[in-house]
């Protein structure tokens, strides 16, 4: 979901439990600027840390980590790289920012999007090119995420079928960009019939949809009647739930 900033500052000052509040402006530290945020997605690992809380959050927090924010005195904008590596130790000389121990990231240990103003580091924001739609652009950090995962793949047979686990976001991002790379055959499950028929909206027909779990279909031998994905030579996951990586 992508929200429009309003008026306030979303605190999340303890489990299960979100408030808007009038906060002072921040001031922004060194090589920081600070800017207007003007929208903020809404991630799936927002709610859970709303509901379980995560290992690397620390309350009071402000959360939202996709973002898109603005130049206060009407200038540039920009998306923003949530991430902020410390660009000296190994991992990241060796170019694995991802992997580096003392990553800070914005709205886990640092305050996040859901406010007016944010601090962000010069080195996380990237220009926007004229035109581009601030709410879609919000969805910048989830497809790098898509797109990354893609890259682990390698080379992909443009004849080839895939499955994809998890009908979502994530999911639905990693499908297009498949079609995109030509992949003529491409299959989605989920066992929620609700994410499915969202993602039939946003996909074309030629995608088939799959509403189940994926163990219960080899074992009912159902697979068999879904040529789409017989012998399907890649199958991706885009869940959080570890079981579904060992049935895929």
């Amino acid at each position: 979901a992508v929200h429009d900033i309003g008026e306030g500052t979303g605190i999340f000052g303890e489990i299960g439990r979100l408030e808007l509040v009038e906060l002072p402006e921040p001031e922004p530290g060194l090589g920081q600027r600070l800017l207007s945020v003007t929208h903020c997605a809404l991630c799936r690992t927002d709610a859970k840390m709303w509901q379980k809380g995560h290992r690397d959050l620390v309350l009071p927090r402000i959360l939202g980590h996709e973002l898109v924010v603005a130049d206060p005195t009407g200038g540039r904008s920009y998306a923003v790289w949530p991430g902020e590596a410390c660009a000296s130790c190994l991992q990241c000389l060796s170019g694995r920012e991802n992997l580096c121990p003392h990553m800070r990231i914005i709205g886990f240990h640092r305050d996040g999007g859901f406010a007016e103003r944010i601090c962000v580091s010069e080195q996380s924001l990237l220009e926007l090119p004229d035109g581009v739609d601030h709410r879609l652009a919000t969805l910048a950090e989830p497809l790098a995420c898509a797109l990354n995962g893609l890259e682990q793949l390698g080379e992909i047979p443009f004849a080839g079928n895939a499955l994809i686990v998890g009908s979502g976001a994530i999911g639905v991002m990693m499908a297009r960009l498949l079609l995109r790379r030509g992949i003529e055959q491409l299959a989605i499950a989920d066992i929620s019939a609700e994410k499915l028929r969202i993602a039939r909206q946003l996909l074309p027909a030629q995608v088939a949809g799959i509403d189940s779990r994926i163990n219960d279909l080899v074992e009912s031998r159902e697979i068999s009647r879904i040529p789409v994905y017989v012998d399907s030579p890649m199958a991706i996951t885009a869940t959080q739930i570890f079981a579904r990586h060992a049935d895929a």
